[in-house]
């Protein structure tokens, strides 16, 4: 099942351009202009992420975020200009789940969104476990070990952690390791 993701962005063209790579990359995609009508959509839909803009109008991101967090464990990644520590420490104490400072490189939201929803359907302990799958190349999540064509990888931690979570949302299939 494709995963939905509610775009809550104010900025027309920054709205636009997340929701074409988020549908390009296999999400069902809706977006909403503020925080009123975010929240309006979320209750009636009930998506399966937020990719929130902190500086909305009607509604600040922050309030809905923790409108969000008093109904349930929705995830949500807030996107935002706001960039300062003291931001970043209360957007995660408002219940964020991720964190992306404006301006932004949308290959890593990309990446973000795939690890957050990964996080959130396998719980945390669940996330590392199985076997990940496309054409010639697999990854052993468990052992941490990749393999071309049958013969290893040498990859560093971060290398393997990129290349997993690009991975799993584009049509991989996952095997429980016995």
């Amino acid at each position: 099942m494709t995963a939905r993701i509610l775009v809550v962005e104010d900025d027309p063209d920054i709205s636009l351009t997340l929701c074409g790579f988020l549908r390009q990359a296999g999400y069902g995609v809706s977006a909403a202009l503020d925080g009123l009508q975010a929240l309006e959509h979320f209750h009636q839909t009930s998506p399966d992420l937020l990719l929130l803009d902190w500086m909305l109008p009607r509604l600040s991101g922050l309030e809905l975020l923790r409108c969000v967090r008093e109904g349930g464990r929705t995830p949500v990644i807030l996107l935002t200009a706001r960039a300062s520590e003291a931001d970043v420490l209360e957007g995660f104490r408002a219940g964020a789940d991720d964190y992306v400072t404006k301006p932004f490189r949308m290959h890593e939201v990309l990446a973000r969104v795939a690890a957050v929803l990964r996080r959130a359907q396998y719980g945390a302990g669940e996330a590392a476990r199985g076997r990940l799958e496309v054409g010639s190349l697999s990854l052993d999540c468990e052992r941490r070990e990749a393999r071309l064509s049958g013969e290893a990888l040498e990859l560093t931690v971060s290398e393997f952690e990129v290349l997993e979570t690009l991975l799993y949302p584009l049509g991989t299939h996952r095997t429980p390791l016995r």
